[in-house]
């Protein structure tokens, strides 16, 4: 499994590596940590 930030709904998901939705994301994150640490400093701006 790997994180990605869900645009529409502003949430972490955690999506199969070779999925449709991992192979769509802006980022890919081996830690759900770095991914909400993203998503917070992106709602932040």
């Amino acid at each position: 499994m790997i994180w990605i930030i869900d645009d529409a709904s502003k949430t972490v998901l955690p999506v199969p590596l070779r999925s449709d939705e991992a192979k769509a994301a802006r980022n890919l994150f081996m830690t759900r940590a770095e991914a909400e640490a993203t998503l917070a400093m992106e709602l932040a701006r």
